[in-house]
């Protein structure tokens, strides 16, 4: 009777589906501690991405308080070129004034050139960054 139990196909039936059970949930725990992994790994990932963002936030910030400074000297300096430009009295003041104005302009001009470029560098690198 024991020869016959052991030998019959449902026998070795159920323990091939004993064997396939074990080998799928093997399987499943594999997958299982995989995706694990590449979850921490995208985490991580995503940790990097977060810390790049706010560098490159503080950037654009230092590069926005720049532009608006050098606006603002930019102004300055206009103002200080109108005032030296105006007539002063006494004889050859207006000549004298004119010179001046001249050389006044040429640094202004020479300033705003420099402002320009770097007003475009800075909006150029803004536009990367977006």
């Amino acid at each position: 009777k024991e020869a016959s139990t052991n030998g019959s196909p449902s026998a070795a039936s159920a323990a091939a589906s004993v064997a396939s059970e074990a080998f799928d949930s093997i399987l499943y725990v594999q997958k299982i501690e995989e995706l694990e992994r590449q979850n921490a790994g995208l985490e991580q990932d995503l940790e990097l991405l977060r810390s790049s963002e706010q560098c490159l936030q503080a950037d654009s910030k230092e590069k926005e308080e720049l532009i608006s400074f050098l606006m603002r000297t930019m102004r300055s300096t206009e103002r200080e070129e109108a005032e030296a430009s105006r007539p002063r009295p006494g004889a050859g003041s207006r000549l004298l004034g004119l010179l001046s104005g001249r050389r006044d302009r040429s640094q202004a001009l020479r300033n705003l050139e420099e402002l320009e470029k770097v007003a475009e560098e800075a909006l150029l690198d803004n536009m990367r960054l977006r």
